[in-house]
């Protein structure tokens, strides 16, 4: 007979709470700045980043591999070489579909550089998807990943590195200012509409804190001051995904990681997590992440959250920020000056900004391209 000492604990969703799970809770994502910078820097490997939004502008450059990314609902696939700007307030989430992918990008805060002289910076609607553009646009793509290189690396014998990266910092943003097309349109929109953006914000928070239970549409309008196909048509509008499909990705992610965690029923999961069906949640799942959880579970498909990552070398890693880096060289002194010299270390070490993993999706799932 087993001793009580002994006896195997089964890990329950109860008893995983939120313990590590902090990043679970998909949606709004805090980024954490680092003191007296305006910026951060992230880099991660072969890992899936949940559906979320953030008031920071992001910019995603792609080093090596295939990813496949969705903002406000339109699905693209972006391979080495390829860069985006992610607008603030804009839902995405990434899935990356080659166990060779990296990718590294940095968070703005633009209100910062607004307040510091680019008037409306952190307003503005960004038209900027590298893999949309002909060649002539990659005078204005190979600056921008060249800098964003140049900020993930730290030269650690090199006097004023810190002056260096928050000077690069700024010249990036001015150069985004100055060379990035942007839709004067949405911003007319977004600022006759500034109640109506703010409430959907603030919608948005509301299933954050909520999704896991009964969110009702209804309940939110009635709150807001609206009717429900007004809050509805708007949610869609500006989101780029239907109320109930943002709901349900939510719900999915975060689903996900406790398959992968915890050692607790399928059942129990998807009860947890709002889906009183239990049929309905196995083929959501599997519609969203290209197969069962018990599979996933039972590693038939590579989990690739940050302690499954793909192992990227910090060697290779270096090698391809470097070659990216290299294209500073294009801007004349500006390169000449920042040029990284003797040894160096990745200011924003391998996987240290996932905030979340996933199994690999179908290719058939993927586009060619999004539209900008």
């Amino acid at each position: 007979m087993t001793s009580r000492e002994n006896a195997p604990v089964r890990r329950t969703v109860s008893d995983h709470g939120d313990r590590g799970l902090a990043s679970d809770v998909a949606g709004y994502e805090h980024v954490e700045l680092r003191a007296g910078a305006a910026y951060r820097t992230f880099m991660h490997g072969s890992v899936t980043i949940p559906l979320h939004w953030h008031p920071e502008i992001e910019i995603v450059t792609v080093l090596a591999g295939e990813v496949g990314f969705s903002v406000a609902g339109q699905s693209c696939l972006m391979r080495a070489g390829d860069m985006m700007i992610v607008n603030a307030n804009v839902v995405h989430n990434s899935v990356a579909w080659s166990p060779d992918a990296l990718v590294c990008g940095m968070h703005i805060h633009g209100e910062h550089y607004e307040a510091a002289g680019l008037p409306g910076f952190a307003s503005r609607h960004f038209l900027c998807r590298s893999f949309l553009h002909g060649k002539y646009f990659r005078t204005t793509v190979d600056p921008i990943r060249a800098i964003v290189a140049r900020l993930v690396i730290h030269a650690e014998e090199a006097a004023g590195e810190a002056f260096l990266h928050r000077w690069l910092a700024e010249a990036l943003c001015y150069f985004i200012y100055q060379k990035v097309p942007w839709d004067r349109k949405r911003l007319s929109l977004d600022r006759r509409n500034s109640s109506g953006r703010d409430r959907i914000l603030h919608v948005m928070r509301r299933i954050r804190d909520e999704f896991a239970h009964d969110v009702s549409l209804q309940r939110l309008a009635e709150e807001s001051g609206v009717t429900v196909s007004h809050l509805s048509r708007n949610f869609k509008a500006y989101v780029g995904l239907g109320f109930q499909e943002y709901v349900i990705n939510l719900r999915l992610d975060r689903a996900l990681r406790q398959v992968r965690g915890t050692s607790a029923p399928i059942s129990e999961i998807a009860g947890c997590n709002g889906f009183t069906n239990s049929t309905l949640f196995f083929a959501k799942f599997r519609e969203r992440f290209g197969c069962t959880p018990a599979e996933f579970r039972n590693g038939k498909v590579r989990g690739v959250g940050p302690e499954h990552a793909a192992p990227v070398r910090d060697a290779d890693a270096a090698r391809l920020l470097l070659e990216t880096a290299a294209r500073l060289d294009d801007l004349g002194a500006l390169g000449a000056v920042a040029a990284p010299r003797g040894p160096f270390r990745l200011s924003a070490p391998h996987n240290l900004a996932a905030v979340g993993g996933a199994a690999q999706q179908t290719r058939g799932r993927a586009t060619e391209n999004c539209n900008s």
